[in-house]
Order: structure tokens, then C-alpha cells, then sequence
């Protein structure tokens, strides 16, 4: 019996990271002037950068690490760089530059998936 809980719990700690690195988020992004993040690090504009929401944000540190954005049939990669106050769990809010990619700034607010790579 030992032998087989040490087991389940060998299995839980290979395939939970893997579970969460998988999961898809779906929220609204918006897009933000960047300047010094949480993580410490002065940004710009046209840095391929994004803040997460408080919740996402503070659950682990996840300053340095990218996600892939989904919009449509477009998808890019961001850095996460900062915490986002006014964020709901699964929002985030983009540079200028990662923003353009995926839509025209003229939307202001737009329905994205997102995960962790």
C-alpha cells in the first residue's frame, strides 16, 4: 500500500506543472503604456511585454517568463513585466506593440486566450 501512494504522489508531481503549463486562459486585453514593472525593469513601448492581473500575478513568480497570446488566427509571444491592478484574474494588458499585433489600438479592449509557455 506504501508503495503505491508513493506512486500516486510521484505521478501528481510530474503531471500537475504540466497541467498548469497547458491550461488556457480566456479574458479581455487591453493595452498599456509600460514604464518600471514589478519585476524590477524599466520597459518601453515596443518591448514585448505584458502585465498580468494581481491574482495571476502574485500566485508565483512569474517576472521573465512569456505567454502566447490568441486573437483570432494571430497569435505572439510577450515577457511578463508587471502586475495589472485594474486586470480581472484572466485579463492581462499588453505593450503598444504586442497590442498591434493582434488587433488595432482603435478596438481598446479585446476577447484573448492566453497561456504560459
Amino acid at each position: 500500500m506504501l508503495y503505491s501512494h508513493k506512486f500516486a504522489v510521484f505521478l501528481t508531481l510530474i503531471y500537475a506543472p504540466l497541467y498548469v503549463l497547458g491550461q488556457r486562459h480566456k479574458g479581455d486585453a487591453t493595452f498599456y503604456t509600460p514604464g518600471l514593472g514589478n519585476c524590477g525593469k524599466a520597459n518601453r513601448e515596443s518591448d514585448f511585454v505584458v502585465a498580468l492581473s494581481q491574482k495571476e500575478y502574485h500566485r508565483k513568480n512569474h517576472c521573465g517568463k512569456k505567454i502566447r497570446i490568441h486573437y483570432g488566427s494571430k497569435s505572439v509571444d510577450a515577457l511578463i513585466a508587471d502586475s495589472c491592478m485594474s486586470c480581472k484574474p484572466d485579463d492581462i494588458d499588453l505593450s503598444p506593440v504586442v497590442f498591434d499585433r493582434l488587433a488595432s489600438r482603435d478596438a481598446g479592449r479585446i476577447k484573448v486566450t492566453w497561456d504560459y509557455l
